[in-house]
């Protein structure tokens, strides 16, 4: 069991912080401790000390301070499941920031698009019968499986995402955003150095985590050769976030139930990537990365270093996000940064494209790999009959 302070405030959308302290209790926690499918999601748990929670504004999302530090980013060679696009460890220093304690809800984007009308997705690439189509009819209200409002909001795009942290920016004069690559990393691993935050192994998953396990085979999702993990979370598909028990930083989520889309355009590798936290940016950018695993997710995608990639404006049953929030008020949407000299050049291309390596499992279920130009599914484990649809987001 452990033990930890959590002091609640309430600030304004606008103007002063307020200065009154809300609540101020000691919580005792078992780490195993989840609620039953149907039970209320726990309540909002930081494990460190003094950690402070908030919202600034009654639909925003609940936020938690983090302190700077320093961490290794990327994956070290020996680490089950790692792909090269995790290569080479480095050590970043990520300075103070406050990120949302779970995912953006259904419920929290709802008021989102109500306030903004913003348009809704004609089509979204949903998993139905075993089977990623993009299928039309399907967008965040209607993702191919029933949610509430306390889940997760999914079937969004990276553009969706942006527009979200403008308004948010907006209603709150505060700037919010995307977290870079490096903050998501470094929150979800909250001092950790193993492969996830509560251990090497992913025998313990479902405690942690909504993730491919015995509650998604019933629903052929995935082929039946492929290795689940090991465990019940309870849910086959998304799950209310903060149900399961949170990492060292009173984050909920931050492996299983969506995978989240991180400001960083994608790059082959942490090869010249920024040691300061920031993300990295490119010209013309339209693939983005996401961190995180999803509730689709198998073992070796469900990593602290796991990174994905995809088209900014495509849309998955399986893509939501989280935001983070900068210290000065600002009612100016967040802005890219400029390209860095540090970043890698670009292999010069063939008349073909670049070719690469995937990972892929045989429709026997024994692993192999292949070559292909194919940008969409670099460092992803496939299924070779759905290469067709591209990054899956396992």
């Amino acid at each position: 069991m452990f033990t930890a302070p959590i002091a609640i405030v309430a600030r304004p959308a606008r103007g002063r912080r307020a200065a009154a302290l809300l609540a101020a209790a000691w919580l005792a926690v078992p780490l195993a401790a989840r609620a039953a499918p149907g039970e209320a999601a726990r309540p909002a748990q930081p494990a460190r000390a003094g950690a402070e929670v908030f919202r600034d504004c009654p639909v925003c999302p609940e936020m938690v301070t983090l302190p700077g530090g320093r961490f290794q980013m990327g994956s070290p060679v020996e680490e089950e499941g790692r792909q090269e696009s995790e290569d080479p460890p480095h050590r970043v220093t990520v300075p103070g920031f406050a990120i949302g304690r779970t995912e953006v809800t259904r419920g929290q984007y709802a008021a989102f698009v109500k306030d903004t009308g913003h348009p809704p997705a004609e089509r979204c690439w949903t998993n139905e019968a075993g089977k990623y189509e993009e299928r039309a009819g399907r967008d965040w209200r209607n993702p191919g499986f029933t949610q509430d409002d306390t889940h997760p909001v999914v079937c969004v795009s990276w553009t969706d995402a942006q527009a979200y942290v403008r308004w948010l920016s907006r209603k709150t004069g505060r700037a919010y955003r995307l977290p870079s690559e490096a903050q998501w990393e470094y929150a979800a691993r909250a001092g950790s150095s193993t492969a996830r935050y509560w251990g090497e192994s992913a025998d313990r998953a479902c405690e942690h985590a909504n993730v491919a396990d015995a509650s998604l085979r019933p629903t052929r999702a995935l082929p039946p050769n492929w290795p689940l993990h090991a465990c019940d979370d309870g849910h086959a598909r998304t799950a209310p976030v903060g149900r399961y028990a949170p990492n060292a930083f009173g984050l909920h989520d931050m492996i299983g139930n969506a995978r989240e889309w991180t400001e960083d355009c994608w790059h082959d590798n942490h090869a010249g990537a920024p040691v300061d936290g920031s993300a990295r940016a490119a010209p013309g950018c339209v693939t983005r990365v996401l961190k995180g695993g999803a509730w689709i997710s198998i073992p070796a995608l469900a990593r602290s270093g796991t990174r994905i990639k995809n088209a900014a404006s495509r849309r998955y049953d399986v893509f939501g996000f989280r935001v983070v929030r900068g210290a000065g008020p600002s009612s100016k949407p967040p802005m890219e940064k400029p390209a860095k000299a540090t970043q890698p050049k670009a292999a010069a291309p063939s008349k073909t494209g670049t070719a690469f390596t995937v990972p892929v499992l045989s429709d026997s279920g024994a692993p192999g790999r292949i070559r292909t130009h194919d940008p969409l599914v670099r460092s992803q484990v496939l299924y070779p009959t759905e290469l067709r649809a591209h990054s899956l987001g396992l």
